[in-house]
């Protein structure tokens, strides 16, 4: 198992979302130091996967309590397995995944709280397109009980033959179906089966996508009955990448939601 899947299934991504600067103290930064002292990524990809990891070290001679991680950029998403007490000269690690959503330069800070303040932390990366030409489902505006059932689709840029494995989210709110079977909900994991069955021969036609060839490999159902925003991922792996596409979805009441929200006229 790939560690984004990994992460993925013990629910170290579950339900992250940009987390605003906690309302606390900053520690003295003399009493932690950083390794690497900050994070800097270059032309990373939309939509695959970075994971890069940060260790803390307590420089000072009083114990320290890392109790939780957080960010206030959307793309970079911090981890911790566990809450840790770090003594004098003792260190812990801290994940931290960039999963970019759109070509550019990103900025932000993840703030690692402790028990006697908060240690900011500097990121910064540049993103480029994906090759596969995988997009995030971002920006969905719905209202309470409209269901949306988005397509995720993936380009072949090789001269082999490309192999979905597995699609997958543990998100509760998201469920994934098969594309000539939208209506029916596969739940939150679609393995690719290996048997000889005709459905497993359908199966197997679905998840392979030919050189230099463009497919629908999912569709993704959402339909949620309360208001507010939803944030999850859904994980394609192939036998050559491993991809992660971010999905936010705003649900307000009843109303008017004019998509897309700009049109062009062209003579």
């Amino acid at each position: 198992m790939d560690f984004t899947a990994e992460m993925l299934k013990n629910g170290h991504l579950q339900g992250l979302q940009n987390v605003q600067k906690p309302m606390s103290l900053t520690l003295d930064t003399s009493l932690v130091k950083f390794e690497p002292n900050s994070l800097s990524l270059r032309n990373q990809p939309t939509c695959v996967p970075h994971w890069e990891q940060i260790e803390i070290v307590n420089i000072g001679d009083k114990e320290i309590v890392i109790e939780a991680v957080s960010s206030d950029h959307n793309m970079f998403h911090p981890s911790l397995s566990k809450p840790e007490t770090l003594q004098p000269l003792e260190r812990s690690k801290m994940q931290v995944l960039f999963l970019a959503q759109s070509v550019g330069q990103f900025e932000g800070l993840i703030f690692v709280q402790t028990n006697l303040g908060v240690i900011p932390f500097n990121v910064k990366a540049s993103a480029i397109e994906n090759s596969y030409k995988v997009e995030p489902i971002v920006g969905a505006k719905l209202v309470v009980g409209e269901r949306f059932s988005p397509p995720v689709s993936l380009y072949n840029p090789h001269d082999v033959n490309l192999h979905v494995r597995e699609v997958l989210t543990t998100e509760g709110f998201l469920h994934l179906a098969l594309p000539d079977r939208p209506g029916e909900s596969g739940g939150q994991s679609i393995e690719r089966t290996a048997d000889a069955s005709n459905d497993a021969e359908a199966s197997a036609a679905v998840w392979t996508v030919l050189p230099k060839q463009h497919k629908t490999i999912i569709h993704v159902s959402f339909v949620s009955h309360i208001t507010g925003k939803f944030q999850g991922f859904v994980h394609l792996k192939t036998d050559i990448e491993n991809l992660l596409v971010p999905v936010e979805i705003m649900v307000t009441k009843g109303g008017v939601h004019v998509t897309p929200e700009i049109v062009t006229f062209k003579h």
